[in-house]
């Protein structure tokens, strides 16, 4: 949110490393949820779209479905950007 999109990338990409490697889907999808949310406040709407594909089933349900209504808002809005 402070601009430093390169360090939070790089926050975020350790983030899914340390989830894959403690086999917890969960995380995983929530760090792509954060990179998903920097690709589109910079604008990056089709890689933001990807992170949050990728991140969806992994999520899927969690917190009784709120982390699921976050992703899903964010691929409308996105999918309306990209027409």
């Amino acid at each position: 949110m402070l601009g430093e999109w390169d360090e939070s990338d790089n926050d975020l990409d350790r983030s899914i490393a340390l989830a894959l490697a403690a086999g917890d889907p969960v995380l995983h999808g929530e760090a792509l949820c954060g990179l998903g949310r920097n690709r589109k406040l910079q604008g990056h709407h089709a890689r933001a779209l990807v992170a949050y594909r990728r991140a969806l089933p992994l999520v899927s349900g969690t917190r009784n479905g709120y982390v699921e209504a976050v992703v899903e808002s964010n691929l409308s809005q996105i999918s309306m950007q990209l027409g």
